[in-house]
């Protein structure tokens, strides 16, 4: 061997623990960074959407009034499209933080970047670093994921629930150890089922269909075996979503059941509860950058020009129109 082939090898013989800290982190560190940098800059800009007011008065109205169990469009009104989770979490940081835009929006961009995160180190599982950083980023720049930062995004609840639920599985079934097998699988498998739960907690019963998913993924993947755990996480997904469903039932009977498991599940299915052209999107995504006008119940008034990529409601028109609704 030469010295140049002996230098050579001794090069590509590095210890791991020579590797710096941003070598090693950098595949979880680098797609939070580039995500935070795409949604924290102008957070009170760009398209205000119904959905965010409709969602934040009712959960700041949760936090000023300390009633958590049943949200309420108004004293005497209750909302039963959708469950409370997104509101408890919405409603406490305009409770702590301020009622405004920014504040209203902050969580959501909590709850994506959990998502970003756990992509990563879901990746991780199965993979290297480089490809664990390469999903991540993907991830965190695609348009249609982080535009949704712009309002209160109950599908980004759900989505980091459901992520969560999916990271737990493939630590249970890619884990090395099994001196403890059983105790760890049903560790994990009970924290899937509590992660699906938060998921149906925040959106009416869409979070259930990840069950049968990972049931086909075990499959292919080789983990037969471990299967049977994914009715654990069913019965654990149940303990935690039922106790409000059943009371609200209970409470409201057909109120509750009609709207919530008719208009907003089976007329959705069916595309009975709106329907928009196949260009809506196409038109929608621009707006939440680049701003659109606030549309008013006795017209439509422009936004002025905000300082950086969208534009800003006048908050003087708003309580304007808001006084004379």
């Amino acid at each position: 061997m030469t010295d140049d082939q002996a230098t050579t090898g001794a090069c590509l013989r590095v210890p791991a623990r020579s590797v710096g800290w941003w070598a090693r982190h950098a595949w979880w560190f680098v797609p939070a960074a580039v995500f935070l940098c795409l949604t924290l800059p102008h957070l009170e800009q760009g398209a205000f959407r119904t959905d965010t007011g409709r969602y934040g008065a009712v959960g700041l109205q949760m936090w000023r009034t300390g009633e958590f169990w049943t949200p309420y469009l108004q004293p005497d009104t209750p909302y039963f499209n959708k469950p409370p989770m997104g509101f408890w979490i919405h409603g406490a940081s305009l409770h702590a933080l301020g009622v405004g835009v920014w504040q209203a929006r902050l969580p959501t961009v909590l709850a994506g970047l959990g998502v970003v995160l756990l992509t990563g180190a879901t990746v991780r599982r199965f993979a290297n670093r480089t490809r664990a950083l390469m999903a991540g980023v993907i991830l965190a720049t695609t348009l249609e994921f982080f535009r949704r930062t712009k309002e209160i995004s109950l599908d980004m609840w759900q989505a980091l629930f459901v992520f969560a639920a999916v990271w737990c599985v493939c630590v249970a079934v890619t884990r090395t150890d099994r001196k403890t097998g059983r105790w760890r699988d049903a560790w994990w498998f009970s924290m899937a089922g509590v992660a699906i739960g938060l998921a149906l907690m925040t959106k009416p019963l869409t979070a259930l269909v990840a069950i049968p998913l990972l049931a086909v993924w075990m499959l292919s993947f080789g983990s037969a075996t471990r299967v049977g755990w994914l009715a654990l996480s069913a019965f654990v997904a149940v303990l935690v979503a039922a106790p409000w469903h059943l009371s609200m039932a209970s409470a409201h009977g057909e109120a509750f059941a009609g709207n919530y498991f008719g208009t907003e599940v089976a007329n959705r299915a069916a595309g009975l509860k709106e329907t928009k052209p196949w260009y809506f999107y196409f038109k929608e995504m621009p707006a939440d950058f680049y701003g659109e006008p606030v549309r008013c119940r006795n017209g439509m008034t422009p936004v002025p020009d905000g300082p950086g990529l969208g534009l800003e409601p006048d908050m003087d028109v708003i309580r304007e129109y808001q006084a004379r609704a």
